[in-house]
């Protein structure tokens, strides 16, 4: 539609603009401003209807869940799945846990971070570190070397905090979104 206006306005305003010896922008502009819209309005104007069209969405509609980048992945006996070589443990905050190798759709939004859909509910997701596989490692983990008394002590980023608390660096955490968001969408591993 907006472009029948277009063609039909440059189409007819360098004829209104002769007939009327309109030569500069200020004359053309005064022109547009006084006189053409109620020119145009006359001839090209449409009264609306008087019922509106809009039909709100259903209270139950969650969008955030509709709007968002959606992947399929499995899960495994631990109630985890992968996502571009993360692992997430679905949380099932007094819903039925998701056997394994059961199909879940993995939602991906800036508002919420990563869920997990399945049998028509949305689980959070949380970060999860595999523990190593007995076979595969045969070092000794680092363990933290001091107890953290009770949380008067604990502020977030001190070293004690650093001790017990495993965070991703910020420029991990900013690459994995660009990948998610920005990035060409191959076939999500």
């Amino acid at each position: 539609r907006i472009e029948r206006l277009w063609v039909t306005l440059q189409s007819r305003l360098p004829v209104e603009f002769a007939k009327r010896g309109i030569t500069t922008v200020s004359e053309a502009n005064r022109f547009l401003e006084t006189e053409y819209r109620e020119l145009f309005n006359q001839r090209f104007a449409v009264e609306p209807e008087a019922e509106s069209i809009f039909v709100s969405a259903a209270k139950d509609l969650n969008l955030d869940s509709i709007l968002c980048v959606k992947h399929t992945r499995k899960t495994d006996a631990a109630g985890t799945f992968s996502f571009k070589n993360r692992c997430f443990q679905i949380l099932d905050e007094g819903f039925p846990i998701i056997n394994a190798r059961r199909e879940i759709t993995v939602l991906i939004n800036p508002r919420f971070g990563i869920r997990v859909e399945y049998g028509g509910r949305i689980y959070n997701t949380i970060r999860y570190l595999k523990p190593q596989n007995k076979n595969a490692n045969t070092e000794v983990p680092q363990k933290v070397s001091k107890t953290v008394e009770p949380h008067l002590q604990l502020r977030h980023s001190s070293d004690e905090w650093k001790a017990i608390w495993w965070m991703e660096d910020y420029n991990l955490s900013l690459k994995f979104l660009y990948e998610l968001f920005f990035e060409k969408q191959q076939s999500a591993s």
